[in-house]
């Protein structure tokens, strides 16, 4: 039998929009894409930051 196993991948990617940017002001603006990907063998879920000290959840920050 497979041993179980947690396995979240979590990867990102940043856009600069230049549109909604000044620089002449020090605003910059960008968007951020990110994916998550169970790779694991086991159903998991993911909580906001109130829930890190749980071994069973991802924290991934943030507000419910």
């Amino acid at each position: 039998m497979d041993e179980k196993e947690y396995k979240i991948r979590i990867s990102a990617e940043t856009q600069y929009m230049n549109e909604q940017s000044f620089p002449e002001q020090e605003r910059y603006v960008f968007v951020y894409t990110m994916t998550i990907t169970n790779t694991g063998n086991m159903a998991c879920l993911l909580y906001t930051s109130d829930a890190a000290d749980d071994s069973y959840r991802v924290d991934l920050g943030g507000r419910r």
